[in-house]
């Protein structure tokens, strides 16, 4: 296994740690508000809505795993986590302003079909970039007060993904009036913002020497629900995530 000859440095770390505003984004934004937006303004049933917002984290828990072993046997002239965290951040500023600016449906369940479709497609490209994105941080050295400073600057970050997300977002739906076109500008420019802080990643961690490891096998995927503390753990996850779709 090849070592990093030096430690990354400041512009490595700061363009690491910025990646995570886009990721935060994607986390508190629609938790917020989407399903006020499709029962207010698209006048979804609330029973629907929710499902819809359930189905995608329930995929998610498939994708994960499946993407995470794709980038790790991947081999690329970019690397084997950029390519991914490249065409995630694309598909998520797509689909993420496309989700709040669905045509004008004469019917509620057009709409709950578009919601449907283009929350899974943000929620699978957030997968594209998350899990290379996380996972790119134990490759880049083995130092572990380096991964810890690097790991400051994502929490740093991630800090301020939570405030635009808690903050800004239900800010612009406010000022704009509240109706579909408050929420169209909203998704417009969080949605750039996300794309803006993802794309800085993409761009500035070229410079990291990523060590190679040995691709698990298929059967290792399953491994980690061997262990009781893990398999509750997990067990746990999916509760949490049923619980706030549903909510």
């Amino acid at each position: 296994m090849p070592k990093t000859k030096r430690p990354p440095g400041l512009s490595f770390e700061l363009a690491y740690g910025v990646g995570s505003i886009g990721t935060a984004i994607f986390v508190i934004a629609p938790q917020i508000l989407l399903l006020y937006f499709m029962t207010e303004a698209l006048s979804i049933p609330p029973g629907a809505a929710g499902m819809a917002l359930l189905f995608p984290k329930l995929i998610e828990l498939f994708t994960d795993p499946l993407i995470g072993r794709w980038s790790d046997r991947a081999d690329t002239r970019w690397g084997r986590r950029r390519p991914f965290m490249a065409v995630g951040a694309v598909l998520f500023v797509i689909g993420f302003i496309a989700l709040f600016s669905p045509p004008d449906f004469n019917h509620w369940r057009s709409a709950l079909i578009w919601v449907l479709l283009l929350y899974t497609l943000t929620t699978t490209a957030y997968t594209l970039f998350e899990v290379p994105y996380i996972t790119m941080l134990a490759e880049v050295t083995e130092d572990s007060k380096t991964r810890t400073r690097i790991a400051g600057w994502r929490s740093v970050f991630l800090s301020v993904g939570f405030l635009l997300a808690g903050g800004l977002a239900p800010w612009l739906v406010q000022s704009g009036g509240g109706d579909r076109s408050a929420f169209a500008t909203m998704g417009l420019l969080i949605g750039l913002m996300s794309f803006a802080a993802m794309a800085t990643t993409v761009l500035g961690t070229g410079s990291g020497r990523v060590m190679r490891r040995s691709p698990q096998s298929s059967s290792n995927l399953l491994k980690p629900l061997r262990v009781p503390a893990f398999a509750w753990l997990w067990l746990g996850f999916i509760i949490q995530m049923v619980s706030v779709s549903v909510n």
